[in-house]
């Protein structure tokens, strides 16, 4: 159940976060209890005597190493029950990336060959680049598309469709924009369009969607699904089931 708790806590549960941090502190006197203030986690310690100012750096490195999803800013609180706060301690979590590096890299995976009988116009971006039909002649090029996954959680129940959290193939980023609108307008300027989109009610309302854009590349693909799935044994056996029941955590009732 702890590796369960721990990939909750991972995924940002802040109540799966407080369970282990109680399982860590249970044997030194300390309650944990863990709450959010937007993308600030809080963490507030209480003990019958002051909490340790060293106790800071064990869930300092406890969050580094689970990493959890979802924050910005760490704010740990350490006070006597039913008494005044001892210390605070506040850090900063590792800066996530930009929106506009993670597309430009993402760009870069399908790179135009340098050919000087083509003409590319040098004021645009690398990215607008990417997404500009080269003219043909000697060279042949072909259509490729590349795709996005995006997970975007909401302020409150989404009424104002306000971001709170946003995730770019599986990365924390920070918007330059307010809303999921626009944010949605800013990757259509790119060439993006909606694939696919989905929406999930329990808890924070979270919305998923996948989106794609194509490019032209004179590059062949390293190899073809198909070659792949040809070299690839016909469906899963047995011991795939097991293993399956067993990373989903479907034997921890019993």
């Amino acid at each position: 159940m702890s590796n369960s708790l721990r990939l909750a806590a991972k995924s940002g549960d802040i109540k799966a976060l407080e369970g282990l941090m109680n399982q860590s502190f249970q044997s030194k006197g300390i309650t944990v209890r863990v709450t959010n203030k937007g993308s600030t986690l809080q963490v507030l310690m209480r003990g019958s005597k002051p909490p340790e100012k060293q106790f800071a750096t064990l869930i300092k490195q406890g969050i580094k190493n689970i990493s959890p999803q979802g924050f910005e800013q760490v704010l740990v609180t350490a006070k006597v029950i039913h008494g005044d706060i001892s210390w605070t301690d506040k850090w900063d979590l590792e800066d996530s990336e930009t929106i506009e590096y993670l597309i430009l890299k993402s760009a870069e995976e399908i790179s135009l060959s340098a050919d000087e009988t083509h003409s590319i116009d040098t004021n645009i971006s690398p990215m607008q680049a990417q997404i500009t039909q080269p003219k043909t002649n000697s060279q042949h090029t072909r259509k490729a598309y590349q795709f996005i996954q995006v997970r975007v959680q909401l302020l409150g129940r989404g009424m104002t469709n306000e971001i709170m959290n946003l995730y770019v193939n599986g990365k924390r980023l920070k918007p330059k924009v307010k809303t999921i609108n626009e944010f949605l307008n800013f990757l259509g300027a790119q060439g993006f369009s909606v694939v696919t989109a989905a929406m999930e009610t329990e808890g924070v309302y979270t919305h998923f969607y996948t989106l794609q854009r194509e490019v032209f590349t004179y590059e062949a693909p390293s190899e073809d699904i198909y070659d792949t799935l040809e070299k690839s044994k016909e469906g899963a056996d047995f011991g795939d089931s097991i293993r399956n029941m067993l990373e989903f955590g479907l034997f921890d009732n019993f």
